[in-house]
């Protein structure tokens, strides 16, 4: 295989969730690999310090402040992307929060509603609403970031009756939207990280007796390295995936083989 499957030169990518955390870590990968980028968050401060490391990158970088659950700003973020690159070529939908909570918990109900909001209607709306230049262009590559709790429940220091749900709902969304578009030149795949150390995160590896149980429930013994989700990433925005649609790709150190 050719290493210029590989190349984004001459690609624009959208990046939702890049104020902080896995998202800016995605931005940096398809920005190494020579995509140029609009990136968005409802943090802008956090989000212009994402963009200031894509332009070092020698890329360019469109930031634009947008809550990815409402419709009137996800048409303003792909409108302000059109006009700044006339196309799309990449979707990642990162954008999510986390939440521990136990089902007989009172209030559980707004919180399920918040969480499914942030987590899997924000990447309907997006994929919707890019999809349809993606469809109009007759190509695409739409990537959705579950999680290894989109595959199987939370462990016991995580329980999550809300997050769990919403990223297993991620997964079908993910095996939905590709069958519906594998013949129209858009591919849909998901990344499930396992646990790695970012903001959404840090409650867990701020106790070391909860890193300690993560890296005991990890085969390889050890949290995932931000760094380690590039390479996936670059891959199913590239040509390189040209036959791979409507899978969902873990990077967990042997996470879910357990």
């Amino acid at each position: 295989m050719s290493l210029d499957l590989f190349d984004l030169t001459g690609k624009i990518a959208i990046v939702t969730g890049a104020s902080s955390g896995l998202g800016v870590t995605f931005a940096e990968a398809l920005a190494e690999a020579g995509a140029d980028l609009a990136i968005c968050a409802r943090r802008l401060q956090k989000l212009e310090e994402t963009g200031e490391k894509i332009r070092s990158l020698g890329r360019r970088c469109l930031v634009v402040q947008t809550d990815v659950t409402q419709p009137d700003q996800v048409e303003n973020l792909v409108t302000k992307t059109i006009e700044e690159y006339g196309k799309i070529d990449i979707l990642v939908n990162n954008a999510g929060r986390g939440g521990l909570s136990k089902i007989a918990e009172t209030g559980l109900v707004e919180e399920f509603k918040t969480i499914l909001d942030a987590n899997l209607t924000s990447a309907f709306i997006c994929s919707q609403r890019v999809g349809k230049e993606m469809l109009a262009r007759g190509y695409g590559k739409i990537i959705n970031i579950a999680s290894v709790e989109g595959l199987r429940a939370g462990p016991s220091f995580d329980p999550s009756a809300a997050y769990v749900p919403s990223k297993h709902a991620m997964v079908g969304l993910t095996k939905e939207f590709a069958v519906q578009w594998a013949k129209r030149g858009v591919s849909v795949n998901a990344i499930a990280p396992a646990f790695f150390p970012a903001e959404l995160t840090e409650r867990f590896f701020s106790k070391p007796e909860i890193a300690s149980a993560i890296a005991d429930h990890t085969p390889m013994g050890r949290p995932g390295k931000p760094e380690e989700l590039k390479g996936i990433v670059v891959f199913l925005a590239s040509d390189a995936s040209g036959y791979v649609t409507g899978q969902t790709i873990c990077v967990d150190g042997g996470w879910t083989a357990w």
